[in-house]
């Protein structure tokens, strides 16, 4: 065998992404397919990648038929307790899915029905836990830190916020980010 080993590791996983690729949902009728029973981590991970941007694609164009089709086989590989990946797989595929509702306003409404008293209730709540039960508070003051630390001389950032149930935290993290010696970088939050 000739060339390194990363020549080799990354043409087996280009091998295996352009085998993915040239694969499509209609080839995957079936939930059961041996494919998809024998799938590792890293091979689910890039077929999870490749189905989520081509159902991006399709939700862009407003293409129903094939985004559900793609929803329904990410559907199949994600999950909220699964590997990371798995997870926010699950995570993009809601949002996704969430995307393609807001075309019929009336079904979307019907489906997310946002009550005024539920929502302040809500928020009444989560105040009282946080205010007794500080460890959530120190817990946000903790991963604001790590995050800065790891954007520390960055210029371009953005977060992925997966538990955007509670976004006051946000407000320390971007008051933290404005006071950067190096002056704030340019900053994305999802």
């Amino acid at each position: 065998m000739t060339g390194t080993a990363n020549e080799l590791s990354s043409s087996a996983t280009s091998s295996r992404l352009l085998s993915f690729m040239s694969m499509s949902p209609t080839t995957v009728n079936c939930p059961y397919a041996p494919f998809l029973r024998d799938l590792k981590s890293d091979d689910r991970g890039l077929f999870l990648i490749h189905l989520l941007l081509n159902c991006a694609t399709h939700v862009a164009a407003g293409n129903l038929p094939q985004a559900n089709t793609f929803l329904e086989h990410i559907s199949l590989l994600s999950s909220t307790n699964g590997d990371a990946m798995q997870r926010i797989a699950s995570y993009f595929t809601e949002a996704l899915a969430g995307r393609l509702l807001r075309s019929w306003p009336g079904l979307y409404r019907a489906l997310n029905p946002i009550l005024p008293d539920s929502i302040s209730t809500l928020n009444h709540g989560r105040r009282l836990f946080l205010d007794l039960l500080p460890f959530l508070r120190l817990s946000y003051l903790i991963s604001n830190q790590a995050i800065l630390e790891a954007m520390e001389g960055e210029r371009v950032v953005h977060v992925i916020d997966l538990g955007g149930s509670d976004p006051s935290h946000l407000l320390a993290f971007l008051h933290a980010v404005s006071d950067r010696p190096e002056g704030p970088p340019h900053l994305r939050i999802t």
